[in-house]
């Protein structure tokens, strides 16, 4: 549902391109989602655990490590990336529109996660996102970007819902340990906007995505060493 959101938004987006109103309707959005969180109820029981729990992040430091290095690429990217669809002639409208394709596909496939075992799907999620991010850089006109659009769905779609199954599979303290996952991509996300910044501005903007590129592809490597150690 947040991947619908956010589907919704990129697209409203596109359409409206005026600041002010997207601000306006963002803060709409927003006391409508405060709104419904009021009304729910209290469920499950409380567990005493200290602030930062370290043998939870010991148990699944291979796949934090991993989402981190995947999402930092990420970032760098993201932060640039509305630049770089203009400079491949996409307007306002077009770029809404790229944005809500990629929430659209993890939308549409989020139902079928618990098909695949969660190892599985970290590791398809890393391998398409290297693939993806290294397709970015060879488009020559932002209708290319389409396709990469959608494996980009699918990539984070898979990666997203396996990491969660995985920690929820292992992890008795459960909320913890899915906290720890967002912290870790709460992480990526202050980073990669510095590291995606720095490095366009000196080398270009698929610098970026040769970064993000070789980033999930270290991830992959990981990941596989959690199995190994296991």
């Amino acid at each position: 549902m947040g991947s619908f959101g956010w589907a919704i938004g990129s697209f409203s987006a596109g359409l409206i391109a005026s600041y002010f109103k997207i601000f306006t309707l963002s803060s709409i959005f927003f006391f409508m989602a405060f709104l419904f969180a009021i009304q729910l109820p209290e469920i499950g029981k409380k567990m005493k655990l200290p602030f930062l729990s370290i043998p939870i992040i010991k148990k699944n430091i291979f796949l934090y490590l991993s989402f981190f290095c995947r999402h930092l690429g990420a970032n760098s990217i993201w932060i640039i990336f509305p630049l770089y669809l203009k400079n491949l002639g996409a307007n306002l409208h077009w770029i809404g529109i790229l944005y809500a394709i990629n929430c659209s596909t993890q939308f549409l496939l989020m139902w079928i996660g618990d098909k695949f075992r969660s190892e599985m799907l970290v590791r398809i999620g890393l391998i398409l996102s290297s693939i993806t991010f290294l397709s970015f850089s060879m488009a020559t006109n932002f209708y290319q970007i389409i396709p990469m659009k959608i494996m980009l769905g699918l990539s984070w779609r898979s990666l997203y819902l396996g990491s969660l199954k995985y920690v929820m599979e292992r992890n008795k303290e459960r909320a913890t340990a899915t906290g720890a996952l967002n912290s870790s991509m709460s992480l990526s996300i202050a980073i990669g906007p510095l590291l995606g910044g720095f490095l366009s501005q000196f080398y270009g903007f698929k610098s970026t995505m040769y970064l993000a590129c070789i980033l999930a592809a270290i991830a992959s490597i990981i990941f596989l060493m959690n199995k190994k150690s296991s």
